[in-house]
C-alpha cells in the first residue's frame, strides 16, 4: 500500500506498507528515508516469558528540528485493523526515545497472557519543534505467545532394600527388613516384596510374609518385619530370600533387588542337655535316656560274664 501525505510536520511525503515492513519518504531529502518498523523476534515470531525486542524509530533525522519517541502496545488476534477500530490496544510498557535504526526497543514480558496470537504495534511519534506539529507513524507486527514450559518434575527417586545381607539371632523374634527411597522423594509411590525359603523353612523356620509397601510424597524409609521362629532344635545357620519387585508411580527398583536373611541358630547339644527338666525340650532328654539304658545294658552284660567266670572257677577248684 503507498499513502501520498501531505502537510505533514516535515513536509510532504509518501508512506508504504508492505508485509511486515513500513517506511515514510519524505519530498525533502534532510528528513528521507523514515524507517519504522518491528524486527522480526525470530524464525517462527514466537514468545515465551520475557523477550527483548529491537526496531527502528527513525521519524526525521535532524535531532535539532525533531524530537522523536515511541512506544510498543500490543492487541490480541491477528488483525490490527480490527484493534485499532475496537482501540484493544494494550500497553506493553516499553516506551523511549527514538531516532536510531535496530535499537532496542525494551523487554516485554508476556507469561501472564495467554498462549495465542497477538499483534505489535510499534508507534513512533515525532514533533517539530519550530512548529510545534506532529505525526504518528505505526508499524503492526504480529507475533505468537507460546505456553510457557512446565515445570520439571522433581525425581520419584528409586526404591531398594537398604543391605544385600541381613542377620537375625534365631530366637530374635522379628526381622527388621529396610527399604530405602533414594535420589528423590517427590509423589506417591509403592513397591511390592515377597520372601522366599533359601536353607530355612517357612512355618518352621520363619513366618512367610508378602505385600506392597506405600511410600507418601516425602517418605523416604519403609519397614518389612519377618517373625522368626525359635524352634530348640541345633540344625545350624539357614537363610531365606527377602525379594522387591512392581515399582509403580514413577519410581524404579535400585541395586539391591534381593537380599539374604541370615537365620544364627542358637541352639546346642550342651543346652539341650542341662534344659531336660519340667518343661524342658523332650528330643534332649530322651537321647540322654538312650545314652544311660545303654551304659546299663553294658554294665549287666560285664556282670553277668563276670559271675559265669567266677561260677565256673568254683566249680574247676571243687573237682580237684
Amino acid at each position: 500500500m503507498i499513502y501520498f501525505l501531505r502537510g505533514l510536520p516535515l513536509g510532504d511525503a509518501v508512506w508504504f506498507n508492505e508485509s511486515q515492513n513500513s517506511g515514510l519518504l519524505y519530498g525533502d531529502p534532510l528528513y528521507s528515508p523514515v524507517a519504522v518498523r518491528v524486527n522480526p523476534v525470530n524464525a517462527f515470531d514466537t514468545l515465551t516469558g520475557v523477550t527483548d525486542l529491537f526496531g527502528s524509530t527513525v521519524n526525521g533525522r535532524d535531532p535539532a528540528r525533531v524530537l522523536t519517541n515511541y512506544q510498543v502496545d500490543f492487541c490480541p488476534g491477528d488483525d490490527f485493523f480490527v484493534c485499532d477500530q475496537t482501540q484493544s490496544w494494550s500497553s506493553t510498557g516499553i516506551n523511549g526515545a527514538g531516532g536510531n535504526v535496530d535499537q532496542l526497543l525494551g523487554s516485554w514480558d508476556s507469561s501472564s497472557l495467554a498462549p495465542g496470537t497477538y499483534v505489535l504495534r510499534l508507534a513512533v511519534t515525532s514533533v517539530n519543534r519550530i512548529t510545534g506539529r506532529s505525526q504518528t507513524l505505526n508499524d503492526y507486527y504480529p507475533v505468537v505467545i507460546a505456553p510457557a514450559p512446565a515445570d520439571p518434575v522433581p525425581p520419584a527417586g528409586s526404591l531398594q532394600l537398604s543391605a544385600p545381607t541381613y542377620n537375625v539371632a534365631e530366637n530374635g523374634l522379628t526381622a527388621s527388613i529396610i527399604v530405602t527411597r533414594d535420589g528423590g522423594s517427590f509423589g506417591a509411590v509403592s513397591v511390592d516384596y515377597t520372601t522366599s525359603d533359601g536353607s530355612a523353612t517357612a512355618g518352621s523356620d520363619y513366618t512367610a510374609v508378602s505385600g506392597t509397601l506405600a511410600f507418601a510424597d516425602g517418605v523416604l524409609s519403609q519397614i518389612i518385619s519377618i517373625d522368626i521362629l525359635d524352634d530348640l532344635v541345633s540344625e545350624g545357620d539357614e537363610f531365606l530370600l527377602v525379594a522387591l519387585g512392581n515399582p509403580a508411580g514413577g519410581t524404579g527398583i535400585g541395586a539391591n533387588m534381593t537380599a539374604t536373611l541370615t537365620i544364627t541358630d542358637d541352639d546346642s547339644v550342651t543346652q539341650g542337655l542341662a534344659d531336660t527338666g519340667a518343661g524342658g525340650p523332650i528330643i534332649p532328654a530322651l537321647w540322654l535316656l538312650l545314652v544311660l539304658s545303654r551304659l546299663c545294658s553294658r554294665w549287666k552284660f560285664y556282670a553277668r560274664e563276670m559271675s559265669v567266670s567266677i561260677w565256673a572257677g568254683s566249680q574247676a577248684g571243687s573237682a580237684r
